[in-house]
């Protein structure tokens, strides 16, 4: 039954728009050693899923489906035999990254230029906040909490903390690697002073309980 779902899921999409996109881009999970990466958006997944071994053609990549998505509509009883992780990133740095790479040519060619890259090509970073926070997120991702991921993982780790979050994976997974941040430099730094104090908060409490959780003394 676990398998029968599993093929069943190569052909779910958490977004609509994302159909079409290659399976390998995603979500993975690792049947025979029991590993499951919840994939959320911006945390540098695909560099992670590499460095431990969640190669494009053995294990199952799935688009960014949610932990409940996973545990209830896949895994169901199957889901407690599984060493499940995932990753979290402050908000207002994950939309930023978010923005830049939908406006990529990459994401352009790999979506077919779909509304997504239409939008971010169309606005800078601080237009395309208030298009979504008042227009109604339509850009693939914006406006769904990180909470839809990690929720009953077993263990989260924040993008900030890489080093300490690889140390522990090599001690839980008994294998040595290490992450190769792929996009560190393609894109201007953040400057934070720049940013409306609206659209912060905007931001902040789309991600309430990922504040919360995990940024309750960030700055």
């Amino acid at each position: 039954m676990l398998f029968r779902f599993i093929r069943m899921a190569r052909r779910f999409s958490f977004d609509s728009q994302q159909q079409s996109v290659p399976k390998k881009y995603f979500m993975f999970i690792d049947t025979p050693r029991r590993i499951l990466f919840i994939h959320n958006p911006k945390t540098a997944g695909l560099a992670i899923a590499k460095a431990i071994g969640l190669s494009e053609s053995r294990p199952l990549g799935m688009a960014h489906l949610t932990s409940q998505v996973v545990r209830n509509a896949i895994l169901q009883a199957s889901w407690d035999e599984f060493y499940s992780f995932c990753f979290v990133r402050e908000p207002v740095a994950r939309y930023y990254s978010l923005y830049h790479y939908q406006r990529s040519v990459n994401y352009g060619l790999l979506l077919r230029e779909n509304e997504s890259h239409r939008i971010a090509r169309t606005y800078n970073f601080v237009e395309w906040l208030y298009f979504n926070i008042k227009g109604g997120a339509r850009s693939n991702h914006f406006g769904v909490p990180q909470s839809h991921w990690y929720r009953g993982v077993k263990k989260v780790f924040r993008f900030e903390d890489m080093a300490s979050a690889t140390d522990e994976l090599t001690r839980d997974l008994g294998a040595t690697f290490a992450v190769e941040m792929r996009n560190q430099g393609r894109y201007p730094p953040l400057d934070r002073n720049a940013l409306p104090a609206d659209a912060v908060e905007a931001i902040c409490d789309i991600d309430h309980d990922c504040m919360t959780d995990y940024y309750t003394s960030w700055n």
